[in-house]
């Protein structure tokens, strides 16, 4: 029995340790050595850093189990700590399972059925609310084709006059360009929606950003942003809701990062064969030490209010499924650039 409970030990998964009521750690196996990264040797449980916002302390002597987030060897880890006392005696055991990898998968497979439930609603966006826009596109239409063929004339009587409306003109223009823009947003949420990317084609960047922008021109509206789009040469090998949502994932981003009246352009030139694509902003930027640990799952800046911490690293998978690469600099005068690179032309998914 002795001899298989060494075994059980030595060979758990789970990182196992025995502390006392004064925090002492009294015997651990392996991997509680290898998990927390430092030597549990003559060590109390309360002096080990990256354990220090658990709330050991409280945990000690109860049967427990809690999950947290905690920084180990400079990664964010998720970690699930059960407590349970050890019989006849004043002890706690310690059992600590590191779920990262298990939390990640899980936010994906729910973002997938996010995007799965997206498209189901999609369909029924088409038809409640294209046919009635397109019946209702009509009729400024025709009223501005009468006005342009001096078939029709918009007047207003003033001072016993009829002049013409020019405001009345101006309105008319504003409800059709309106209708037309609430089509374009229809048309990008299905796009945006599909769920088999297929075989990659050429596909022009500057429509799959303007796709991105389309869904989020609110929050670009909300915070006055001024959105500058300079891609009109750049073709890329992919599927339009692919790229439609490498640059939402980007563009949340960069709307969180800057101030009210702030700025956000994209750019792209080509370099020998390939695509260089900046994506950037004049907001709050990244530190030095976090520009590669923006792209770790469930990683977030201070800055960030809301989110889990997964566009980034969602972005990076999309990224890498075309060939290319993707990873954060610091913009000259305050601010982030997302440095994407493509290649002209991508066979893998041909």
């Amino acid at each position: 029995m002795a001899e298989l409970n060494r075994l059980v030990l030595e060979n758990s998964p789970l990182a196992i340790l025995s502390v006392g009521k004064d925090g002492h750690i009294l015997q651990h196996n392996p991997h509680a050595k290898k998990l927390l990264a430092q030597n549990l040797e003559k060590t109390n449980i309360f002096d080990i850093e990256c354990l220090k916002k658990a709330e050991i302390r409280v945990l000690l002597g109860k049967k427990d189990l809690i999950e947290c987030t905690l920084l180990i060897n400079g990664k964010h880890h998720t970690l699930s700590l059960a407590t349970t006392p050890i019989k006849n005696t004043k002890n706690t055991l310690l059992l600590i399972d590191d779920i990262t990898e298990r939390k990640e998968n899980d936010q994906i497979i729910i973002q997938k059925e996010k995007m799965a439930t997206l498209g189901e609603l999609s369909s029924g966006l088409v038809h409640n609310l294209r046919s009635p826009l397109t019946a209702a596109k009509g009729i400024p239409e025709l009223i501005l084709l009468g006005i342009k063929s001096k078939k029709l004339k918009v007047l207003q009587t003033v001072d016993g006059q009829e002049v013409e409306d020019k405001e009345l003109k101006k309105n008319i223009k504003l409800i059709d360009e309106n209708i037309k823009r609430a089509l374009n947003i229809i048309d990008s949420i299905m796009e945006f929606s599909k769920k088999d990317f297929g075989t990659f084609e050429q596909v022009t960047l500057k429509e799959s950003i303007e796709d991105a922008r389309n869904l989020l021109e609110h929050r670009l509206r909300e915070k006055s942003i001024t959105f500058v789009n300079k891609t009109e040469q750049c073709t890329l090998f992919s599927k339009k809701n692919l790229l439609t949502q490498i640059f939402i994932n980007l563009l949340q981003n960069s709307i969180d990062a800057v101030e009210t009246g702030g700025s956000i352009e994209v750019t792209c030139h080509k370099q020998k064969n390939r695509w260089i694509i900046h994506f950037s902003d004049n907001g709050a930027g990244i530190e030095e030490e976090n520009l590669e640990r923006v792209f770790e799952p469930f990683f977030t800046s201070a800055q960030k209010s809301d989110g889990i911490g997964i566009g980034l690293s969602i972005t990076r998978k999309l990224v890498t499924l075309h060939g290319g690469s993707i990873k954060a600099l610091t913009r000259k005068g305050g601010g982030t650039i997302m440095e994407l690179i493509f290649p002209l032309q991508n066979t893998e998914n041909s």
